[in-house]
């Protein structure tokens, strides 16, 4: 056994023993956990048996093991990135919808104060108060020449 077979086969069965654990402890989900599983066992085997792996990539048109083993990577790694992205998209999804639920159940009238509005002397303000003649002291207003 070489050393890269030996180090390659101590972190397949770290990643198998974790595996393993998280699907005891209800962490992982038991068909996740058989993919991984199978992931890492192919794995280990390819690394013990590297003739085997070059018959299998022939027997599925590639000429080498190596090959076999490149292609398999890049296609797993672009299931388990969309798998991510599909799964954080949902969770936006959640995180919105929590936060729209929180927000229109906590929504309230803001005081005059919160918005920097003067505070309104029969709705029109102090300036435009047409029932007390208060129009009148606004400088260049129309209803200046309407008294005389």
């Amino acid at each position: 056994m070489s050393v890269f077979q030996f180090i390659g086969l101590t972190v397949f069965g770290l990643l198998a023993a974790i595996n393993l654990r998280n699907l005891l402890n209800g962490r992982a989900a038991l068909p996740v956990s058989a993919a991984w599983l199978i992931l890492t066992c192919a794995g280990a085997g390819m690394l013990l048996a590297p003739d085997e792996s070059t018959r299998v990539a022939r027997a599925l048109g590639i000429r080498r093991g190596a090959d076999l083993l490149l292609y398999t990577s890049v296609l797993s790694g672009l299931v388990i990135t969309f798998l991510i992205y599909t799964r954080m998209l949902a969770t936006d999804r959640q995180i919105t919808l929590i936060v729209r639920e929180l927000a229109i159940g906590n929504a309230r009238k803001p005081s005059v104060v919160e918005v920097g509005i003067p505070d309104p002397i029969d709705g029109f303000g102090p300036e435009v108060d047409f029932f007390d003649g208060a129009a009148s002291e606004v400088a260049g207003s129309p209803l200046e020449g309407d008294s005389e």
